[in-house]
């Protein structure tokens, strides 16, 4: 048997009253070591993505960001192989494959041709401005349910512009009850203290009423 790393934590579990109080300790000293460093990675994970989306010279892209691009996928089987976005399955809840690919669009094609951006000094600017505005939806998504539904709900609305309208438009009909009943609960709950997730669902369904069937 190899010898174990010096830079290894092994755990002995040692039988005597005394030395169980410290055991215990120091196993959840490393347990909570371990998931800051997990999040970590998720979110440098995350981040990496939002920069490859957003990037206009990144797969193909067109360097000008106004003019509306055809969404890379092809088809509903080609979207259920999509990469996933979320390896570490640490959102608020499962992600499926499918999702994933809901995601990866999100970030890939709504933020960067979709969303409007109020006149920027440059391109770089705006590039930048995108990345982080992506990057922060994306965490928010992570933590709340109905933020989520709404990155979803966007998607949706994009894709059956392009492709597979009565399919995408069924199902984002479903992730938009999804938003409703979030923002109705978190409003109830939240009382006059909205936080800015609560802001956010609110203001992406309003434009989505406004607007039509693409979130802008």
């Amino acid at each position: 048997m190899d010898p174990p790393r010096k830079d290894a934590f092994q755990f002995v579990q040692l039988s005597h009253p005394q030395d169980a109080a410290s055991w215990k300790r120091q196993v959840r000293s490393h347990a909570a070591k371990n998931a800051r460093a997990r999040q970590r990675r998720v979110v440098e994970y995350q981040e990496g993505k939002v920069k490859d989306g957003t990037d206009p010279r990144a797969k193909g892209l067109p360097g000008q960001l106004g003019q509306p691009q055809q969404p890379a996928a092809g088809s509903i089987r080609t979207a259920l192989g999509a990469a996933r976005t979320d390896p570490f399955d640490t959102f608020v809840r499962k992600v499926t494959k499918f999702e994933s690919f809901l995601l990866d669009h999100f970030v890939r094609q709504v933020v960067v041709h979709v969303v409007t951006c109020y006149p920027l000094r440059s391109l770089s600017d705006e590039a930048e401005f995108r990345t982080g505005m992506a990057t922060h939806w994306i965490q928010m998504a992570a933590t709340d349910t109905g933020m989520l539904a709404t990155l979803f709900l966007a998607s949706c609305q994009n894709l059956s512009t392009f492709q597979h309208k009565e399919f995408y438009s069924s199902i984002a009909l479903q992730y938009k009850g999804q938003c409703i009943t979030a923002l109705k609960t978190a409003l109830e709950k939240e009382g006059d203290m909205i936080s800015d997730v609560t802001i956010t669902q609110t203001l992406a369904l309003a434009s989505e009423a406004v607007r039509g069937p693409v979130l802008r």
